[in-house]
C-alpha cells in the first residue's frame, strides 16, 4: 500500500482524480490507509493537495474520519505548504464536529485564510468561520458579521455566494 500511494502521489499530474479515486476505492476501508496519509500529510508537503482531496472525497461519500484524525489534520494546518490542501482543509471544516478548544484554535487561522490572495480560499474560510462561529464569543461573532458585511461590497461573485451561505447559517 505504501508503494502504491507514493507511487501515485509522485505521479500525480494535480487535474485528473482518476487515480486518486482509484487508491480510494482500493484502500478506502483499511486503517492503515488513513494512518499513512495523516502522517505523510504532516511529513511530505509535496503530497499535502493529493493527500487532502483523498480526504475530501472521503467525506463527500458521506463517510468520516475519527476524531483524533480530524485534531491531527487541524493541527497541521499552519504548516500547509500548498493553496489547494489549505482550500480543502478549509472545505472541511463546516462538515466537522468541533470542539470549542478547537474552534478557538481555528479562528485565527480562518481571521487570516479570509485575507488569503486565492478567492476560493477566502470563500471557503467564510463558510469555516461560520461553522465555528457558535463556539465563540459574541465579540467575534459581531466582528465576523461587520467582516462578511464589508466582503458582500468588496468580494467576487464566487465569494458573495459562500459568504451568503455562511450568513443564512447563522440566522
Amino acid at each position: 500500500m505504501k508503494e502504491t500511494c507514493e507511487d501515485v502521489f509522485s505521479q500525480w499530474d494535480g487535474k485528473h482524480t482518476d487515480p486518486l479515486i482509484g487508491l480510494y476505492q482500493d484502500y478506502q476501508g483499511c486503517s492503515e490507509f488513513w494512518d499513512y496519509l495523516l502522517n505523510a500529510y504532516l511529513e511530505h508537503p509535496e503530497w499535502q493537495v493529493p493527500i487532502t482531496w483523498l480526504i475530501k472525497h472521503h467525506y463527500d461519500q458521506k463517510q468520516e474520519l475519527i476524531a483524533d484524525k480530524v485534531q491531527l489534520m487541524l493541527d497541521g494546518y499552519s504548516n500547509l505548504e500548498q493553496w489547494e490542501a489549505r482550500l480543502h482543509i478549509l472545505q472541511l471544516i463546516p462538515k466537522w464536529r468541533l470542539s470549542k478548544e478547537q474552534a478557538s484554535f481555528l479562528e485565527p487561522l480562518l481571521n487570516s485564510a479570509m485575507k488569503d490572495d486565492k478567492k476560493f480560499v477566502r470563500a471557503a474560510a467564510y463558510e469555516a468561520f461560520a461553522k465555528i462561529v457558535p463556539h465563540l464569543s459574541h465579540e467575534a461573532r459581531a466582528s465576523f458579521l461587520e467582516r462578511c458585511e464589508t466582503a458582500m461590497a468588496t468580494e467576487s461573485a464566487s465569494v458573495k455566494v459562500k459568504l451568503r451561505r455562511a450568513l443564512k447559517k447563522l440566522s
